[in-house]
Order: structure tokens, then C-alpha cells, then sequence
């Protein structure tokens, strides 16, 4: 009788540690197998329908520095062959030697990848790990595919592959929490934002939806900082994003722009102070301002304040400056001193000093020279800014009218689908792994 309970009970265990096992195997999940070298992941709902997206779209392929469009045009490549029937990532990164190396996760699916029939197709397998990696030559080219458990692995590396067996998965906290998000999209765009970029570092990892279009791209997302990070994100915690005006106030010619508001100064100047971890007080001249403008054209920066009361402003800049001359009926005033009021805006703004300034509307426009600021005038008044532009104002309907941040590349400047943050608002949500 004691034999026989003793069997049940070790059977009751067997069952508990099998079923553990099975159900760890049934909830293993894409994520679960992302190289943890990866920077940028595509979350992709249709495969065919994005591919013939990045095919068909006239912008992207003319970016530089864009890894996709070229992945996803490339007729030599066995990842065209792919047909997976459901959802699937594709995981980018570039080497230190400048190689792109992508690695395609999906579930295992009837017609997935069926190449044995193709004309000069070369498999060879690699035993690792226990497993039996796959070793593809097509057209001089090799690739690496696994089937693991109910997943399918193909990558143009096998030291990504063989990472992925041994663990070594991208698991960080902010990476699978921006993963996570635009979750039921038909296309995201996961990218992780690194130093040297154009712009601060303002995040760790950015979450877009991605519509490509025939003739151009909308993104809508999220950028998501790391909590052991301090990061130029952080200085726009508390706030609530304004209203742009920016786009009235930059010149069709500039060749980029950017802008930030605030509407609590004295909470943007404390956070913007712990950022730089060093004392800051910013000049009274900005409790009247909401909007931060700085424009590159011609190569030199010109900034412009928006005034909630222009007057007030006025009274500020007094003691800095006297009035010059007149130009096309706008007054133009000299600083009879150094300004003193960006350096403490650094690294949201070129460290520089200005020599002009003037008023047109409710933005305060500061210039490095004369010959700017009346060619400024004369765009202002000719109305051939971006808000006037036909361009702007039909992709103008499906951007967010407020925000903390903005960024604009024009004259085609522009270095790859994020690397500028083009012509996207970025609303600075602060995150805390939220």
C-alpha cells in the first residue's frame, strides 16, 4: 500500500514537471529569440504587404543610411522566398566592420520557406548546441536558418543564430517595454538611439508605427529612457507639449529645424539643470516664452522665441540692446553686448552668440548677421515658409499639433528613417518603464 502511494505521488510529479515543461514551450513567444546584438526590430503584421510596401515607396529607398529598403528590394537574396502566414520580426543591426546583418523570427508555418527546388541552392548542416543550424548558398551569398520548437530563425549571420541558442536574447527591460508597444499595428519600427546620432541622445529606444505611403512615410510613436540613464528626455518630465507654431516662422530654405516648448519654465529649468548636473539659471527673458525655435540656414543658427507677451519681452531686452535700423518696415535692433541667453539651453541649442535681433508677430528672431535677418524678413513677408507650403500643409493633417519636441529635415537632408527624428512630433512622454 506504501509502494502504491508512493508511485502516485511520483507520478503526480512527473505530470506537474512535464506539464511545466510543455507549457514553458507553448508560451515561448518571437521576442523570446531576438539577437541581443539587434538595434533596430520591424514588428511586422503581413509580410508580403510590407515588402511590396518598400518596394513601391519613392522616399525611402533615397535615404541614406536606411538598411530596409535596400533588405527588401535585394532579388538576390534567399529572404525573398519567405511566405510566412503570420506575424513576424525582423531584427537589423550594423557591425563594427560596417556589415548588416538581419535575422527574420516567425512561427513555423505550412509553405514558410520552401526553396529545395530552386536552381543552385547549397545546404549544408552545422550541429550546435545540440541543435542543427542550417547553412544556405544561394547565389554566392550564405544565410542560416533553425526551426526551434514552433519557431523559424533565418539569418545572414550564424554567430546571430548561434547567440540565440545559447540565450544570449535581447532582454532588456526598455527595449521589451517599447517592443511591446503598437502592438496591433500592421508595421513598427523598434529602434535603439545611439550616441553619434545628430541630435542628443534623448532616449534609449523609440516606438513608431510606420505607414509607408507611394509617396511618402508617416510615423506616430513613443521614445522610452532608461531609468539608470539620465537623458535629455528627462528635462521635459511634467511638462505639458504646446502648440507648434514653428513651422511659421521657418524659411522654405532652411535646411533643418527644431523646436521645444514649455508651459512651467521654472519645471523645465530644474529638470534641464539635473540633466546638465551642473547650476543653471537661465536669463528672466524666457518666462515669457512657450516655444524655442532654432533654424540651420546657410550654414549659420538662428533661434526664435515665441513670446506669450511680447511687450514683457521687449522690457527683458531692453538693457541688451539698441535699435540699429529699419528694414522693409521692421526694425532691426544690435546687442551692444554678448547675448547671454542660449548657453544655458545647451545641447538643445547651438552655444553661440548673436549680433541681431528682431520681432515678426510673436516670435523674437535672433541672427548672426544682418544679411540673415533681412533675408528672413523677406521670406516672412513673401509667405514662403513651411506653414505656406503646399508640401507641408497636406502632410500637415496627420501630424500631432502639440508637442515637447520637434524636429524638421528639409532640402532633402535627411540621414536614414529616424537618424533626425524628420518631420516627426515626438511627443517627450517621460517613462519610467512604464
Amino acid at each position: 500500500m506504501q509502494q502504491c502511494r508512493n508511485f502516485i505521488v511520483l507520478f503526480l510529479v512527473l505530470i506537474t514537471l512535464w506539464g511545466c515543461e510543455t507549457n514553458s514551450k507553448k508560451h515561448r513567444v518571437l521576442a523570446d529569440f531576438i539577437p541581443k546584438s539587434s538595434q533596430t526590430v520591424l514588428k511586422i503584421k503581413n509580410w508580403e504587404t510590407t515588402r511590396e510596401d518598400f518596394k513601391k515607396n519613392l522616399l525611402i529607398g533615397e535615404l541614406e543610411n536606411d538598411p530596409f529598403s535596400p533588405f527588401f528590394t535585394d532579388k538576390n537574396s534567399v529572404f525573398q522566398f519567405l511566405k510566412p502566414s503570420q506575424k513576424a520580426l525582423l531584427c537589423y543591426e550594423k557591425t563594427n566592420d560596417g556589415v548588416a546583418q538581419f535575422t527574420f523570427i516567425t512561427k513555423i508555418s505550412p509553405s514558410l520557406f520552401q526553396i529545395d527546388s530552386l536552381e543552385g541552392i547549397q545546404q549544408t548542416q552545422i550541429s550546435f548546441a545540440g541543435k542543427t543550424i542550417q547553412k544556405i548558398q544561394y547565389k554566392e551569398r550564405e544565410v542560416f536558418s533553425i526551426q526551434w520548437d514552433s519557431i523559424f530563425m533565418l539569418s545572414t549571420s550564424e554567430g546571430l543564430i548561434k547567440e540565440s541558442l545559447e540565450g544570449k536574447t535581447k532582454n532588456e527591460p526598455t527595449f521589451l517595454k517599447a517592443l511591446k508597444l503598437k502592438n496591433d499595428e500592421e508595421l513598427a519600427y523598434v529602434t535603439q538611439l545611439n550616441e553619434g546620432d545628430t541630435l542628443p541622445i534623448w532616449a534609449s529606444w523609440a516606438s513608431f508605427e510606420l505607414q509607408l505611403l507611394p509617396d511618402g512615410l508617416v510615423g506616430n510613436g513613443v521614445l522610452l529612457e532608461q531609468d539608470s540613464l539620465l537623458q535629455l528626455l528627462s528635462v521635459f518630465k511634467g511638462q505639458v507639449p504646446q502648440k507648434n507654431e514653428a513651422p511659421t516662422i521657418i524659411p522654405v530654405k532652411a535646411t533643418k529645424a527644431h523646436s521645444f516648448t514649455f508651459q512651467n519654465m521654472a519645471a523645465f529649468q530644474k529638470n534641464l539643470q539635473k540633466y546638465k548636473k551642473d547650476s543653471l539659471n537661465l536669463d528672466p527673458t524666457f518666462e515669457t516664452i512657450n516655444e524655442v525655435v532654432e533654424i540651420q540656414m546657410e550654414g549659420q543658427p538662428i533661434v526664435c522665441l515665441k513670446s506669450l507677451d511680447p511687450q514683457i519681452t521687449w522690457d527683458y531686452l531692453a538693457k541688451y540692446i539698441s535699435e540699429k535700423e529699419t528694414f522693409r518696415e521692421v526694425p532691426l535692433f544690435e546687442f551692444t553686448e554678448e547675448t547671454p541667453f542660449f548657453g544655458g539651453f545647451s545641447p538643445l541649442l547651438t552655444n553661440t552668440s548673436y549680433r541681431i535681433v528682431f520681432q515678426w508677430e510673436d516670435f523674437f528672431v535672433f541672427t548672426q548677421s544682418q544679411t540673415i535677418a533681412e533675408q528672413l524678413i523677406a521670406d516672412y513677408q513673401n509667405h514662403t515658409v513651411l506653414a505656406s507650403a503646399p508640401f507641408f500643409e497636406s502632410a500637415n493633417t496627420q501630424l500631432a499639433q502639440a508637442s515637447s519636441f520637434t524636429a524638421y529635415s528639409l532640402q532633402g537632408k535627411v540621414e536614414g528613417l529616424f537618424r533626425n527624428f524628420w518631420a516627426e512630433r515626438l511627443h517627450a512622454c517621460h517613462t519610467s518603464l512604464w
